[in-house]
């Protein structure tokens, strides 16, 4: 009984987590991320403006974008409020890892995820303090997805003694699985540099882009990430061939990732056909990511379009964890 209510509350958490990210999303695709420019509070107070008057009364003193609106504020702040309530949890679900001896191996898994929510706060007010940050904010979304995915292993492992948080592989299933996601998160990190530095609509085209499978594309500025703290990132500050490189790189590697998880299917469906389901659910959410990137593309970033690409983002990468936890336990 006390499992199945664990169970519930993981998964209703769980949920949660996911609805924090993509909200994140959405602020971040409305700029918005700097709706606030303060932080914890919005103007330094609990609540955003809820009208234009109110907004430019409360917002005397601070360096105010000249297209910020109550609407990016209050973005922000219900980014801010749910992002609270999923750290909040897992704080308090950590310290019952931590005092329940049914969870003791298991305990440096409470540390870690302590540690990981006391960052990810950190990260989120460098957003802001530190003006959108492209290693900042490409972090921040990171962590939200780690946490989120951690959250659903935890979910998975609920009354199992055998599974801590981190452990060596168990079989060579599990290697083959581990190796994909380990595809699939190199893929959400260069998709998160991909948004953080505005690299999205770059490329109007696909496969091509600019006529070229290899355009002219600078990669000593695309990719390094020691960049100023103090200037204003919003909208982006690297160059266009900047911007092309990070582009399609992150092209690149789907390629790579498409390639790798279509042989690891073939290859699990041969080792064993309980595999079926997580390579049905897997290709299914790749496929569905693979079109609506390149509709992404074909129809520049629509709000839509461009939330679901990290929606299914973050499916995507809880299945594969999913994947490997079966196949750690040699059920897939």
């Amino acid at each position: 009984m006390i499992q199945a209510r664990l169970k519930t509350i993981l998964f209703i958490f769980l949920l949660w987590g996911a609805f924090t990210v993509l909200l994140g999303a959405y602020a971040r695709i409305n700029d918005a991320g700097l709706g606030c420019p303060d932080w914890p509070g919005c103007f330094g107070q609990i609540l955003a403006p809820t009208s234009d008057s109110q907004l430019e009364k409360v917002s005397a003193g601070y360096n105010v974008l000249s297209d910020n609106t109550p609407l990016k504020a209050w973005l922000e702040m219900i980014h801010r409020y749910a992002a609270s309530a999923f750290g909040s949890f897992l704080i308090g679900f950590s310290f019952y890892i931590l005092t329940n001896r049914n969870y003791l191996h298991k305990r440096w898994s409470g540390v870690f995820i302590i540690s990981l929510v006391v960052f990810q706060a950190l990260l989120g007010m460098w957003t802001v303090t530190w003006k959108l940050h492209p290693l900042v904010v490409m972090g921040h979304l990171m962590g939200g997805l780690t946490l989120t995915a951690i959250l659903y292993w935890l979910y998975l492992d609920v009354g199992k003694k055998d599974h801590a948080l981190f452990a060596e592989h168990s079989n060579k299933s599990s290697k083959l699985v581990g190796f994909g996601l380990l595809f699939v998160v190199i893929q959400l990190v260069l998709g998160g540099w991909t948004s953080a530095t505005y690299s999205g609509p770059i490329c109007a085209t696909f496969p091509l882009c600019e006529g070229s499978l290899w355009p002219e594309m600078n990669f000593s500025e695309g990719f390094y990430p020691l960049l100023t703290i103090g200037k204003n990132y919003q909208g982006g500050l690297f160059s266009h061939s900047g911007r092309v490189a990070i582009q399609m790189v992150h092209r690149y590697w789907a390629f790579v990732v498409t390639a790798y998880l279509v042989f690891l299917s073939f290859k699990m469906f041969k080792r064993s056909q309980k595999s079926f389901k997580w390579i049905l659910l897997v290709l299914t959410t790749l496929s569905l990511q693979v079109i609506v990137g390149i509709l992404n593309v074909w129809w520049f970033l629509p709000i839509s379009l461009a939330v679901l690409h990290n929606g299914l983002a973050l499916l995507l990468l809880l299945l594969m964890v999913g994947w490997y936890h079966a196949a750690r336990k040699d059920l897939a």
